[in-house]
Parts: C-alpha cells; sequence; structure tokens
C-alpha cells in the first residue's frame, strides 16, 4: 500500500480550511448581492405628468409598440416594463366599465 496524504492531515486542513472560509466567505457576499437586486422596488403610482402623457399615448392606440414603450419609459422616468403593465391595467379597466355599463 503506497502511503497517500490524508485529507485531515494537519498542512493541507490548514489551508484547505481557509480557503473554504474563503470561498464560503465570497459566495455569501456574492448571495447577498444578488438578494439586494432580486428585492422588489415599493410600487410607486403615476404622478400627474405622467398619467397625462400616458392617457394621451391610451387614446392613439391600446397596444403601443416595444419601441414606444421603451421612449415612453425614458421620457417619463418609468421602466419600459412598467409602462406595460401601466397600458395592460388601462385596458382591463376599460373592459371592466364596459361590462358593467351592459349589465346595467
Amino acid at each position: 500500500m503506497s502511503s497517500t496524504p490524508s485529507p485531515s492531515s494537519s498542512s493541507s486542513s490548514s489551508s484547505s480550511s481557509s480557503s473554504s472560509s474563503m470561498i464560503f466567505s465570497l459566495a455569501s457576499e456574492v448571495d447577498m448581492e444578488e438578494c439586494r437586486r432580486m428585492i422588489k422596488a415599493k410600487r410607486r403610482r403615476a404622478n400627474r405628468a405622467q398619467l397625462q402623457v400616458l392617457n394621451q399615448v391610451f387614446q392613439r392606440t391600446f397596444f403601443p409598440s416595444t419601441q414606444l414603450r421603451e421612449q415612453l419609459g425614458r421620457q417619463l422616468g418609468m421602466s419600459p416594463r412598467t409602462v406595460q403593465i401601466w397600458f395592460q391595467n388601462r385596458r382591463q379597466a376599460l373592459r371592466t366599465r364596459e361590462r358593467q355599463h351592459q349589465v346595467i
């Protein structure tokens, strides 16, 4: 039998434990950074000026193109996804109002 150094030998365990603690330290820093990015931003209502622009565009088109959503996002300080969701919610509110008027 050949003699191979065991993982529990003193020289490898000290370097192994320091490198593993450094890896865990780096991993936890990466995880914390990822968690910070993943935390949802607090929801914000569109302000009066944003609503005015969004409603003007909604009167022209119920379904703005990707390019228009990006442009509106830059102009209004909103993400294109937020603009998209605003239009989805506005269309749904319109449908809901139409259904209520048909029932009456």
